[in-house]
């Protein structure tokens, strides 16, 4: 509720958990769909990946905010790659 508080001052057009299909990210704006993670762990990593086959399927980038990781840094890393090889507009931001 916080970071859509925040997002709503420079982009009135944010929408919380709007759906499309299957989906239903954190925050919408526009063709961006943002997810909100934590505490996350290797599971929440799975569940990412899943997310971005979906979420592709609507919007053009994806966002994911992870916070309190508590994940093995080899595992990141993989995961980081893969979603950099195979999604090209997708950012990843741990807090």
């Amino acid at each position: 509720m916080t970071l859509h508080g925040w997002l709503n001052r420079e982009f009135p057009d944010a929408v919380i958990e709007k759906q499309k299909g299957a989906s239903r990210p954190d925050i919408v704006i526009g063709d961006i769909a943002i997810e909100v993670k934590g505490p996350t762990d290797i599971r929440a990593l799975k569940d990412l990946s899943d997310k971005c086959i979906r979420y592709s399927l609507y919007y053009n980038s994806l966002i994911f905010v992870l916070f309190e990781p508590s994940f093995p840094e080899r595992h990141y890393q993989e995961f980081l790659t893969g979603l950099q090889n195979n999604f090209q507009n997708v950012e990843v931001i741990i807090k």
